[in-house]
């Protein structure tokens, strides 16, 4: 495994920089601004997660994620570079998005079919079909400050041209366990594309924008959007109106699938392999 852009000496400031403040200090203003073409940390992620798809924060240093095949929870240490545990919660299936609530996890299948277990050693997994409209479904994320569960299906929501340039994001209610009848929001992509060339001067926009994952920021509240399919991330408001959009480097995310945020507001992109090992990187706010 490789760790790119650190020595031992760098990887412990890494830790350092993950504790913002420590008591009585005041805190900076916080940026939204993250430098994507130059992370903070990539390493190689290990042979077990070349197909890594979802992924949630466990603690500064660690991560949860699935990979495509495999019935599994992998707690990966990304500063140590090794995997720490395997929490085993089905039978092999298509596992695309994974989130925590507490010691809670969530995983979420292609099909639609939602999975409960926990961090704790004796665990039972609970599941649940939640019916959503399309065919294809990747992004799960924690919405703590609403306690819901937001999902963003990779495919098209519904049959007709109407559909084509439509996507949603839907609700799972963590009280009742249930999905909400109508959906958070509603985007189009072609308002997605009008940003994307206009703000990136590229004549390649954005051509489907089909979700891989989903997370919300910890500060902002805003709800970022992974497209793997077009090295894309839109940023949304709690109410959908579209507030960014970002074009990725396919030298840095030749398969971006996952992205989630960690306790200091750093956020983490994998890539699932392609053409060699899949990868991890991390990005602090830039002040």
């Amino acid at each position: 495994m490789k760790i790119f852009r650190y020595n031992t000496l760098a990887l412990t400031s890494v830790v350092i920089g993950f504790i913002t403040f420590s008591a009585g200090e005041e805190v900076k203003q916080f940026s939204t601004n993250y430098d994507f073409n130059n992370p903070d940390l990539k390493i190689e992620l290990p042979d077990e997660l070349y197909e890594i798809s979802g992924l949630t924060d466990v603690s500064y240093d660690q991560i949860a994620c699935v990979q495509d095949e495999k019935g599994s929870i992998f707690i990966f240490d990304f500063l140590a570079g090794r995997i720490e545990q395997e929490i085993v919660f089905s039978d092999a299936g298509d596992y695309e998005g994974l989130t925590r609530v507490g010691n809670t996890l969530y995983v979420l299948a292609s099909n639609g079919h939602l999975y409960e277990t926990n961090l704790k050693r004796k665990r039972k997994t609970k599941s649940y079909q939640l019916n959503l409209p399309a065919a294809d479904n990747e992004g799960l994320c924690y919405d703590e400050k609403n306690n819901r569960l937001l999902i963003a299906p990779k495919s098209k929501i519904g049959k007709g041209s109407e559909f084509k340039d439509l996507r949603a994001v839907y609700i799972f209610n963590l009280d009742t366990k249930q999905m909400e009848m109508e959906p958070l929001f509603y985007f189009r992509i072609s308002e997605i594309n009008q940003i994307a060339l206009t703000k990136n001067n590229s004549m390649n926009g954005i051509k489907n924008f089909r979700p891989s994952s989903i997370a919300v920021h910890p500060v902002t509240q805003e709800i970022y959007i992974l497209s793997a399919e077009d090295f894309a991330i839109s940023v949304f408001n709690q109410k959908g109106s579209l507030k960014d959009v970002y074009l990725l480097d396919k030298k840095l995310y030749p398969k971006p699938e996952g992205i989630t945020f960690l306790k200091d507001n750093s956020m983490v992109i994998t890539n699932e392999g392609i053409e060699g090992n899949a990868s991890l990187l991390v990005m602090k706010t830039q002040q």
